[in-house]
This record gives C-alpha cells, sequence and structure tokens, in this order.
C-alpha cells in the first residue's frame, strides 16, 4: 500500500508516494525539490507538485522529483514549473541524476518568461538506461524577448539500454532576439536499443532556432529515431537535425520526421544525422515544405550532412519549397557515397533557381 509522506532530504523507498506540494523560490531559497533530496528507489512515487520562481530571485534550480536518481519502478508525478523574467532558472523535471531500471518520467509542463535563461530537462539530466522511460512532457517560451532557452526533452546526457523518450511538445512564440535549441530526446548520444519519442517542436519568429529530432551527438546500435514534426516561423534562422546531430553507425535508423518552413525563414535541413552515415545505418522518409519568400537560402540535405558508407541507405524524402533567393539540395549525402551505400528515391520540387546533386533525385519547378 502507498503511503504518503512530505519531502525528505534524503530517498524514497519502498511504496512511499511523495505528497502533492506548491513551492516558490525567494531571495532565501534558491533550490526547490519537489519530493526527496536523494533517489527514489523500489515502486516509490513522486508527487504532482507545481514550482514558481520569483523575479527577486535571479537564480533558481528546481527538481521535481529526485535530486539525484531514479531507478527500480520509481515513478515522476506530474510536475508543473514557471520560470520568471530577469534570472536564470534550471528546471529538472523527475530526477537531477540518472534513470535506470524501470524507472518512468511524469508528464511534466514547463514555462519560461521573457529576458531570462533557462534550461529544462523533461526527465533526466543525466542520463537513461535499461527500460527507463520518459514522459510526455510540454515546453513553452510564449512571452517576452532576449530569451536564451535550451530544452531536453527527456535526457540531458546519454540513452542506452532499452530507454525509450516520450512524445514531448517544445512551443515558442517569443520576439526578436532569442535563442532556442531543443532536444527531443538526449543532449548527448542514443545507442543499443533506445528509440526516440514522436515530438513536435515549434521555432519562434525573428529568432535562431536549433533542432535536434532525437540525439545532440551520435546514434548507434540499434537506436531508433522518433516520428518528428517540426514547424519554423516567419523571419526566422533554423538549424534542423532530425534524427542525430553527429553521426549514425551499426545498425540505427532515422525517424519519419515532417518539417514545415515559412515565409522569409533561412534553412538548414538535415533529414537523419548531421555527420557520416556508415555500416547499416538507414534514413527516414522525411518530408520538407516550406512556404518561400523573397530573401532567405535553403540547405538541404535528405540524409547524412557527411558521408553514406558501408551499407548505410537513404530514407525516401520529398521536398517542396515555393521561394528563395537559392536553394542548395543535396538528396542524399552532403560529402561522398562508396562501398556499397544506395541512395533513397528522392523527390524535389523546387519554385526557384536550385542547385542539385545526386543523381537519383528528380528536381523540377513549378
Amino acid at each position: 500500500m502507498s503511503t504518503r509522506v512530505p519531502f525528505t532530504p534524503g530517498d524514497l523507498v519502498d511504496h512511499q508516494w511523495g505528497t502533492d506540494d506548491i513551492l516558490t523560490s525567494d531571495l532565501a531559497t534558491a533550490i526547490l525539490i519537489g519530493d526527496a533530496g536523494g533517489s527514489m528507489f523500489d515502486f516509490s512515487k513522486g508527487g504532482n507538485d507545481t514550482f514558481t520562481a520569483l523575479p527577486i530571485s535571479t537564480t533558481t534550480t528546481a527538481y521535481g522529483d529526485a535530486g539525484d536518481d531514479m531507478s527500480d519502478h520509481s515513478k515522476g508525478g506530474n510536475d508543473t514549473f514557471t520560470g520568471a523574467s530577469l534570472g536564470t532558472y534550471t528546471f529538472y523535471g523527475d530526477a537531477g541524476g540518472n534513470m535506470f531500471g524501470h524507472a518512468q518520467g511524469g508528464g511534466d509542463s514547463f514555462r519560461a518568461e521573457g529576458d531570462s535563461f533557462n534550461t529544462f530537462y523533461g526527465d533526466a539530466g543525466g542520463d537513461m538506461s535499461d527500460h527507463s522511460k520518459g514522459g510526455n512532457d510540454t515546453f513553452s517560451s510564449e512571452v517576452g524577448r532576449r530569451v536564451d532557452n535550451t530544452f531536453y526533452g527527456d535526457a540531458g546526457g546519454n540513452m542506452f539500454g532499452f530507454a525509450q523518450g516520450g512524445d514531448d511538445t517544445f512551443l515558442t512564440q517569443t520576439k526578436q532576439g532569442a535563442d532556442h535549441t531543443f532536444y527531443g530526446d538526449a543532449g548527448g548520444e542514443m545507442s543499443d536499443h533506445s528509440r526516440g519519442g514522436n515530438d513536435t517542436f515549434q521555432g519562434s519568429r525573428q529568432a535562431t532556432n536549433t533542432f535536434f529530432g532525437d540525439a545532440g551527438s551520435n546514434m548507434s546500435g540499434n537506436a531508433q529515431g522518433g516520428d518528428d514534426s517540426f514547424t519554423s516561423r516567419t523571419d526566422s534562422n533554423n538549424t534542423f537535425y532530425g534524427d542525430a546531430g553527429g553521426d549514425m553507425s551499426d545498425y540505427s535508423k532515422g525517424g519519419n520526421d515532417t518539417f514545415t518552413g515559412a515565409f522569409f525563414s533561412t534553412n538548414t535541413f538535415f533529414g537523419d544525422a548531421g555527420g557520416n552515415m556508415s555500416d547499416h545505418a538507414q534514413g527516414g522518409d522525411d518530408r520538407y515544405t516550406d512556404l518561400g519568400g523573397a530573401i532567405p537560402s535553403k540547405t538541404l540535405y535528405g540524409d547524412a550532412g557527411g558521408d553514406l558508407s558501408g551499407f548505410a541507405a537513404g530514407g525516401n524524402d520529398n521536398f517542396t519549397s515555393a521561394g528563395g533567393s537559392e536553394i542548395t539540395f543535396y538528396g542524399d549525402a552532403g560529402g561522398s557515397m562508396f562501398d556499397h551505400a544506395l541512395g533513397g528515391d528522392d523527390v524535389a520540387v523546387f519554385g526557384v533557381w536550385r542547385r542539385c546533386h545526386d543523381a537519383r533525385q528528380r528536381c523540377g519547378r513549378q
């Protein structure tokens, strides 16, 4: 039977269940912890806590459930975090450390305010491994300008074993002078049988937006990216990595991602890997569409920004762009293709002058 317990500076164990608390930072309290200052074990569970940072507290760090690790069958609560203006805020949805065993993150909600620096971790500040699972979290930054956000959908570090990311939502609508960096699942690498969630991203107008669909670094083993959806807004500078910001190797596989651009946005798009694809890595079937605009340029890579080698295979990608001063398009690899690498059957329809690479693609003018 579960036993409700108030905050403890130690660990939550057995079937202990944290209470639902409301915590607010001030000048004397800059660190907030929802349930356990230590770790969570066994079948313990975090409460549904609410955290609010006040503008008078210029630096606030909040941990939704555990300040350290979550393991066994522990489960995070559904927590709500709200930042403030004129400060630096770091929020951990569930564990400040690692999640392993069968630990599960809660469905957390994060909100950033204007004129602030924010780093939000959906589930774990460190790694996720074994059969741990991220919650379905929501990240929003919808007001103000001069905002610097870094959002990690699940793990700030690596994902390995059979770890699985949640289906997270990232929404930004800030004004001028914002920088947003989104990691759909892991800020580091994904390996073994880890799997990314199906995440949804929206960047801001008049901002610099960098999107990593699944892993900020490499994907290896049998890691698999989720089917992610990315949307940019008017007058923005965007870099999209559909699955991995680095390399894809072994039997890793990219998800089937969807990218939608906007008027007067400059886009650099990597359908699967920002680096190389090797071994038996496989690209997803990605779709890129934008509405054009007379000023910006687009550089589009169907699968890898670098080389395809070994038995790597590109996905069957589809690109449509209605305008832009120049579009440079690489159907599969921005570098070379060698060994037994195979390009996908790509389709590209562009309404402006373009430079196309890779004989397998079909380029056309609307």
